[in-house]
């Protein structure tokens, strides 16, 4: 398991923990992020991430991405 900031590129990754409580944990589950969806890292740039969840790009700052915890899936993207 690796946090979702250091995450390869163009990889399909499945979130396994969630380390965030309270207004954060909220936002996240608003926007879809849960334990065993399936997310790709499209751009990192000093760890702010564009990333793709359910059809959808979004962008997570380094404090968010490196409290998601991904493992790799076996797809590439």
């Amino acid at each position: 398991m690796l946090p979702l900031s250091i995450a390869p590129i163009n990889v399909a990754l499945k979130i396994k923990r969630i380390v965030v409580q309270g207004k954060q944990k909220n936002f996240l589950e608003s926007l879809g992020f849960g334990v065993d969806m399936t997310i790709t890292v499209i751009e990192n740039i000093n760890g702010n991430l564009i990333v793709i969840l359910k059809n959808v790009r979004m962008a997570l700052d380094s404090n968010i991405a490196s409290k998601i915890f991904v493992e790799e899936g076996k797809e590439e993207v």
